[in-house]
């Protein structure tokens, strides 16, 4: 399980949840804890790879299907007028090497399938992950817009009476009111961006409720570059498919060995019973060409496998190389705007006011100053939002989700 690192950055990157959503009584809360939890219950998706898993289980007994027994009754006129009877029981099976190589065939098919059922569940955590991190980013970037707007309109007072008294110009008063205007229109695509990622976190949970988080926290996923695993899920499951094809092979020549057949049989004659005896015979493969071209099809198919193997082992070390590269930036980016940035743009805003308020400056260098702290602040969302993304995509490549 995850473990989230919640902190609390600005007052203005704290969601206003009363603000932002209804809730309700049928309102469904959410943290991401809470909404694994729920995605797992409702993907049918899910469940139908569970019921594969349990397929191949049960698919082993059938490495031992013997073919029905042969029980034969003649009744009659056999040897003579006098009605007589024969009974004979017959049955057939392959080599014994032929079900066990069966057997092993099943149990690592059987193996395959548990483990693409694992790398689903994996695929499927990461999904909804990065859809609750879109939200929850959906979310932090709308309460932004609402607090920015919030803030011009509480100015909008004072610019017009500034104008009033002739400290500002015609052209201040119109940039204000632009501004203004600019900033109710960012407000409505952020909000329809945030309904537009809630609809396909609500498609992944299988739910219609309305949804809200838990809190109104900003939260960072943790990133520790020194875990490795040693054998990746993505790794197992191609070496996996590499033994089941490795098995295929063995499965397929161990069929060109002969077959057997015993039976037994109890007869009467002319009315004298106690006439038993046995039979036993081989089935010996004169024509197996259509085996052995199967059998090179199975191993030019083993050696496909091989190959992607390979690919594989050499495209996650690239890729995971590259997650940290790129983790590592964002670590540095993010630290620059937890331990500066952040507080400057939290000073800016404090002081921008009370310097326009006081006529220490112009409005343009109070509408500069507001726009450079909310810049600040927005990069940071998406700096955050970039990171714990990148988080899940590592987190998920060393099976740490």
């Amino acid at each position: 399980m995850i473990k989230i690192n919640h902190i609390l950055v600005l007052s203005s990157i704290l969601f206003s949840y009363q603000l932002l959503a209804q809730n309700t009584s049928d309102t469904i809360l959410l943290n991401e804890d809470k909404t694994i939890e729920i995605a797992f219950e409702n993907n049918l998706k899910l469940k139908n790879s569970k019921l594969l898993v349990q397929i191949e289980r049960e698919k082993k007994a059938l490495a031992f299907d013997l073919p029905k027994t042969q029980v034969n009754l003649d009744y009659g006129q056999l040897n003579s007028i006098v009605n007589d009877r024969f009974i004979a029981v017959n049955q057939e099976f392959e080599f014994p090497t032929v079900y066990y190589r069966e057997l092993k065939l099943a149990t690592e098919t059987s193996q395959l399938a548990l483990l693409k059922n694992n790398l689903f569940e994996m695929q499927f955590k990461a999904e909804v992950l990065t859809t609750y991190v879109k939200w929850h980013f959906a979310y932090s970037e709308l309460n932004l817009a609402n607090d920015e707007l919030v803030y011009y309109q509480k100015y909008k007072k004072s610019i017009n009476a500034k104008y009033n008294s002739g400290e500002i110009n015609y052209l201040a008063k119109l940039m204000a009111e632009s501004k203004l205007g600019e900033l109710e229109l960012n407000q409505q695509r952020k909000r329809a961006l945030l309904v537009e990622v809630e609809n396909e976190l609500k498609q992944l949970l299988q739910i219609q409720n309305p949804i809200a988080p838990i809190d109104g926290k900003v939260f960072k996923l943790p990133y520790e570059r020194s875990i490795r695993n040693t054998s990746p899920l993505i790794i197992s499951l191609a070496k996996q498919e590499l033994l089941v094809e490795d098995r295929k092979i063995k499965a397929m020549r161990s069929k060109i060995s002969p077959a057997f057949s015993v039976g037994y049989f109890n007869q009467s004659i002319d009315l004298t019973t106690a006439f038993t005896g046995w039979q036993f015979g081989v089935g010996i493969p004169l024509f197996f060409w259509s085996q052995k071209s199967a059998l090179t099809v199975a191993k030019l198919k083993y050696e496909i496998t091989s190959n992607t193997l390979s690919e594989k082992e050499l495209a996650y070390k690239l890729q995971l190389n590259s997650m940290e590269t790129k983790l590592d930036q964002l670590v540095l980016e993010l630290g620059y705007y937890e331990s500066q940035a952040l507080h400057q743009a939290q000073t800016i805003l404090e002081h921008a006011g009370k310097s326009f308020d006081a006529g220490n400056i112009n409005y343009l260098e109070y509408l500069q100053a507001i726009s450079n702290s909310y810049s600040i602040q927005n990069r940071y969302l998406i700096a955050l939002n970039k990171y714990n993304q990148a988080t899940i995509e590592f987190n998920y490549l060393i099976d740490n989700l």
